[in-house]
């Protein structure tokens, strides 16, 4: 009988491993040219806090935010893959303490490319902030196993295009922290915060109205 119920669920395992492209078919948007314009519905229990994701504790502001940013990578809807995000592709030193990631030539939406400065502007004013309520300072903060002490992720611009990561140690939900690690525009928000203000980061809501009266 064990046997019986261990071959169905093989059968059950294997059917799902190759019915997997076919849902991914369905469920991901046919078109490769993004569209202005429509509706988004979401699910939420309130009004938004804010519209600076690192400047609330809030889920309803969570998944608003979700929506519209992204970071280095991000997670494939339908498998929970790591794939390319803002980085289009990346490499890992040998031992596994070095990513170089290899940013895409996009452009904000007012036509300012998207550089290395935005990513070390955000990780320095908002992820590796400890005023700011969202941080995610203990994410980003990995135990270096030749001496046993906790170090942060160090990030270095090596041009425009490309900026890496140095690990105190190989750190395997690296890439999972990285695909809720939104990148904020530095050319927007650098003149208006102050790292340091705690009132300066987690009041900003970007804009000038209260985000209850849009969402």
């Amino acid at each position: 009988m064990k046997r019986f119920w261990l071959a169905i669920l093989v059968c059950l395992l294997s059917l799902t491993i190759l019915a997997a492209p076919f849902i991914e078919q369905e469920d991901l948007t046919p078109s490769e040219k993004p569209f202005l314009g429509g509706t988004l519905y979401l699910a939420l229990t309130a009004s938004p806090q804010s519209f600076l994701f690192y400047g609330t504790l809030d889920n309803n502001a969570y998944t608003v935010i979700g929506q519209t940013m992204t970071g280095l990578v991000e997670l494939h809807p339908v498998t929970n893959a790591i794939r390319p995000g803002l980085a289009e592709s990346w490499s890992t030193s040998a031992d596994g303490k070095e990513v170089t990631f290899y940013l895409r030539d996009v452009k904000w939406s007012d036509g300012v490319a998207f550089t290395a400065d935005d990513v070390i502007f955000t990780f320095e004013n908002f992820i590796m902030n400890t005023v700011a309520k969202g941080n995610s300072v203990d994410r980003f903060t990995i135990l270096d196993t030749s001496d046993g002490i906790k170090k942060p992720v160090k990030w270095v611009k090596i041009n425009d295009r490309t900026v890496k990561a140095i690990l105190p140690s190989p750190f395997g939900p690296f890439y999972m922290n990285l695909s809720h690690a939104y990148i904020y525009p530095k050319h927007k928000l650098e003149s208006k915060i102050d790292k340091n203000r705690p009132d300066s980061v987690n009041e900003l809501w970007l804009t000038n109205v209260s985000p209850s009266e849009i969402v």
